[in-house]
């Protein structure tokens, strides 16, 4: 496991200087994620970029954001052109949802971190199960 997080360095750009823009897009990164043997590090790229995506789409949906650059949903999707992946939809029936969330986007967030909670079982990711389970704290905490 060592060992491939060092490979995982390795593959990076160098930083220019403190300030600077980075040399890879979020986009890119998950690109070299994927090109990557396992399938492993892509899936865990995609179950954290996918936060920022959804953070995009509140900004697009309520107008304070203009161009969203999403990483792993797509343009369409961000701007409520097309439905999202299935796994941000919830399988509760409406009256349900009605019921326990106020707000359609809380669905939808409860939605995404049961997805990554899943996607850090099945990768064994300490990792990603952390940072969930500190999000979802922090949230409810809020």
């Amino acid at each position: 496991m060592a060992g491939e997080n060092f490979y995982l360095l390795s593959f990076l750009p160098s930083l220019v200087g403190l300030g600077d823009p980075p040399p890879l897009s979020c986009a890119d990164l998950l690109d070299r994620l994927h090109s990557l043997i396992s399938p492993r590090p892509g899936q865990l790229g995609e179950a954290v970029f996918l936060s920022d995506d959804l953070l995009q789409r509140e900004a697009f949906l309520t107008g304070e954001l203009e161009g969203p650059t999403p990483t792993v949903l797509t343009v369409p999707q961000v701007r409520d052109e097309m439905p999202l992946p299935d796994f941000l939809q919830s399988t509760s029936s409406a009256e349900t949802i009605t019921e326990t969330t106020k707000i359609a986007s809380d669905a939808i967030w409860r939605d995404y971190f049961f997805h990554v909670a899943r996607v850090a079982r099945t990768w064994n990711s300490r990792f990603l199960t952390r940072w969930v389970s500190f999000e979802v704290t922090f949230r409810n905490a809020i």
